[in-house]
This record gives structure tokens, sequence and C-alpha cells, in this order.
């Protein structure tokens, strides 16, 4: 008799461990699931963030890319001009907002050798400050003429 009782005694034990394990792994999943969202979530957002982005630069270059040459040699001879005071609009990282900056502006930001996109698909002019990657490189281009 004892003997059964004893048996009876662990397989309870048994399913309260087994209750235990699958409450943990249950727990991991439902982590992990979050985790999962997160990331889908960021690259949703990167996505969004790059086609407006991209569709932005698009328009700016349609309206000046044809002046931006000239605009260049303004801005390197001092002068503040019409040109260069064409409004780009940049992202600015302190302020989590975009804001319209004068052209001469980003080209005083723009470092030499154009760094690689952010996930964004922008160019860092600074830490806080980032530019269209299309507008970046057309402004790259005027710049060698």
């Amino acid at each position: 008799m004892k003997r059964a009782r004893d048996t009876a005694t662990d397989g309870g034990a048994h399913r309260h461990q087994h209750h235990h394990c699958a409450e943990a792994a249950l727990r991991r999943a439902v982590v992990e699931d979050e985790v999962v969202a997160r990331l889908v979530a960021q690259r949703a957002r990167e996505e969004e963030v790059r086609r407006r982005s991209q569709e932005y630069g698009e328009a700016w270059c349609a309206r000046h890319a044809a002046d931006a040459g000239c605009a260049v040699r303004e801005w390197r001879s001092g002068e503040d001009t019409e040109l260069t005071r064409i409004e780009v609009r940049v992202y600015d990282r302190e302020a989590r907002a975009m804001r319209g900056v004068a052209l001469a502006e980003v080209l005083d930001a723009l470092p030499p050798e154009l760094p690689r996109a952010t996930a964004f698909g922008q160019l860092a002019l600074a830490p806080t400050l980032h530019v269209s990657l299309l507008i970046g490189h057309v402004l790259a281009a005027a710049r060698r003429l």
C-alpha cells in the first residue's frame, strides 16, 4: 500500500515539474515573439522612412538639381544668394524631427567622402543631422564640378 502511495506522489511531482517547464517554455516563447515583433516594427519603420526620404530626395532633385552647380559655385565664393538659401529638409536627431536648412548649411556639413547610407536611407552630415541619400549624392557630384 505504501508503495502505491509513493508512486502516486511521485507522479504528481512529475506532473508539477512538467507544468513548470511548460510555463517557462511559454514565457520564453512570448518573449521571443515580442522581440520578433519589435524587430519587424523597426524594419517597417526603417523602410517607411527610407521610402519617404527617397521620395523627398527625388522631388527636391527634380526641382533643384539643374541649379546645383551654380549653387555650389556661389557657395564656394562665399556668396549668400537665392541659390545658397534653397531649403533642404534634413532630419535632426536631437529634435527627432525634420527641419529645413539652407543649402549652404548642407554643403558646409557634407563630408569630402560620403559616408554609407544609414538604415533609413540617409547620409549623416553630422551625428545629429541627416539628409536624403539622393540629395547628398547630387550635391557631392555638383561639388566636384
